[in-house]
């Protein structure tokens, strides 16, 4: 059987690497990374048997992931799209013709192919 968890290490720039955790859930699927916040892989095992146990992995604390369709509702829409709110904001300049346009591109060919799907579904390969 496969196991529940595994851990991998990230680098800080001048700080101690820190560890993280993904957990598979039960159909098979692994979830996103989530920060153990320990500095060494002994305390990180720990902390992930805890969570297990506890029941804390991430497929429990988001059950409610929305799909695509609910996810890109807001997507490309001047004044509502918190991508383009923050590109905005640094400076970058995105008209609402070129909004409109990508819009136009994700309802008429990715949502219909994708919308269905929840965001925690969806994996690189499916593109």
């Amino acid at each position: 059987m496969a196991k529940r968890y595994y851990l991998y290490s990230r680098k800080r720039k001048g700080k101690p690497a820190v560890w993280y955790a993904r957990f598979r859930s039960a159909d098979g699927t692994i979830g996103s990374p989530v920060c153990t916040r320990q500095t060494d892989q002994p305390k990180a095992e720990q902390w992930a048997v805890e969570a297990l146990l506890k029941g804390e992995t991430l497929a429990t604390r988001k059950p409610g992931a929305p799909t695509f369709e609910e996810w890109s509702a807001q997507w490309w829409i001047h004044g509502e799209c918190p991508y383009i709110g923050e590109k905005l904001a640094n400076g970058y300049n995105i008209s609402r013709k070129y909004a409109a346009v990508r819009r136009s591109y994700l309802i008429k060919h990715l949502v219909p192919e994708f919308g269905k799907y929840r965001i925690t579904q969806l994996k690189p390969r499916q593109f």
